[in-house]
């Protein structure tokens, strides 16, 4: 099962230092694309834009997250595509089975990214998005969240995709 997400109804985080917006026409195939620019003076603080989906259609079984990212950079900054499955609020061990993240630096073009996770039966949510840590800004689009067979690997980052 594949759900596909637009570029619409990010949540945003540190509004203060960050913004989102959509822009059309940017990417290679002519999708809309969600943009986080940083807009604050430090160039030190982090923000993110993210989306959450319910679990109940991947519970015991791996799901891919795929996008296509690209970044404008400032140096020394990054942007992370991530995923996080939260556990069901009554285990004891805490509330994240897992966060796991790509590392962008510098300036990249479209690529696709992929992250595969294991979305335990105890799980309440699933949260993705995109992580600017410095200036700059960092596009994401053609966003999927699929149920993937078993013998796929739990991964941090499989290679992009030209």
């Amino acid at each position: 099962m594949t759900h596909s997400y637009d570029s619409h109804g990010w949540y945003l985080s540190n509004s203060n230092e960050f913004e989102w917006g959509i822009e059309e026409g940017s990417v290679p195939n002519g999708a809309e694309a969600a943009y986080l620019k940083s807009v604050g003076s430090s160039g030190e603080s982090s923000g993110y834009i993210s989306k959450s989906a319910a679990p109940a259609s991947h519970m015991g079984k791996r799901v891919r997250l795929t996008a296509l990212v690209k970044t404008s950079l400032v140096e020394d900054s990054n942007a992370q595509l991530w995923i996080r499955v939260d556990a069901d609020s009554k285990r004891k061990s805490g509330t994240t089975d897992n966060t796991v993240a790509t590392k962008l630096e510098a300036n990249t073009d479209w690529a696709q990214y992929q992250i595969v996770v294991k979305v335990p039966k105890s799980s309440r949510n699933i949260v993705f998005g995109l992580t600017l840590n410095g200036s700059g800004t960092a596009w994401l689009s053609d966003v999927s969240l699929e149920t993937v067979e078993a013998d796929v690997s739990s991964t941090g980052l499989v290679a992009p995709t030209r």
